[in-house]
């Protein structure tokens, strides 16, 4: 988790996030306010966007060409500061001194990466200097390497899936006749 600081223009409702981000957790405007002062996320295609007061979206990267971008609802003073806090990839050239940052949550991903990089190293090493019965050795290692690799994308891919299920906050109109739910 990191910050970054942007200094807002006259008339600029679009800002430049950094490259490294991937999750937009919280934005503080203005800057340095007790208690301090955060914008909510509405999603930029909803009717009321342009409309509300101090609501943000963000866009994330989907290529190499372009940054991600903090879109803001209204028009901000000049020479003010927005604070983002936001995510960004886990440091993955750890010192001795250095704690692991990824969630306890995923660790689950680790272990499962660890199996399938262990198996494909066992496989290479075979495949370089094959012993006596290598045929049978090799298949066995060959379909291990491959069941260790679908079950680390699927690890993957499920929690993928679910930072992908955030959604935008809609509002619920309730009918006449239905006060509680």
């Amino acid at each position: 988790i990191s910050t970054a600081s942007l200094a807002t223009l006259n008339n600029t409702r679009s800002y430049s996030l950094p490259y490294d981000l991937i999750n937009v957790l919280a934005v503080e405007y203005p800057t340095g306010e007790e208690p301090p002062s955060f914008l909510t996320r509405l999603g930029r295609k909803r009717r009321d966007f342009l409309t509300s007061t101090f609501s943000y979206d963000f866009l994330p990267r989907l290529d190499l060409t372009n940054a991600p971008t903090l879109l803001l609802s209204f028009d901000p003073d000049a020479a003010e500061t927005i604070t983002v806090t936001y995510q960004h990839p886990h440091d993955h050239e750890l010192l001795t001194d250095s704690y692991i940052t990824v969630p306890t949550e995923h660790h689950h991903v680790l272990i499962q990466y660890v199996l399938f990089a262990c198996s494909r190293q066992l496989q290479a090493n075979e495949e370089a200097a094959p012993t006596s019965s290598s045929s049978l050795l090799m298949s066995q290692y060959a379909s291990n390497t491959r069941r260790y690799e679908l079950a680390y994308l699927n690890a993957l891919n499920r929690i993928l899936f679910q930072r992908r299920g955030q959604s935008d906050t809609t509002a619920w109109q309730m009918d006449r006749w239905d006060r509680i739910y």
